[in-house]
């Protein structure tokens, strides 16, 4: 594989991985007009977003999984 190709599947693999948004948000916060590498790659709300929406994702995911059963 060509290394553009790699480069592609990791930058996939990043957008994927929910800790990516957590970080980003932490970077909007601590680096709000930095640019470049130290700057956020994503706007605040992309990040709460996902955060949020995974998060309720995940509650209702373990609520059926792990359900009491009267």
């Amino acid at each position: 594989m060509h290394l553009h190709t790699k480069i592609q599947q990791l930058k996939t693999a990043a957008r994927i991985n929910p800790l990516t948004y957590g970080v980003d948000a932490l970077k909007n916060v601590i680096f709000p007009y930095e640019r470049g590498a130290m700057g956020p790659d994503f706007p605040v709300y992309l990040d709460v977003g996902v955060i949020l929406g995974l998060s309720v994702l995940f509650i209702l995911l373990g609520n059926v999984a792990f359900g009491r059963r009267v």
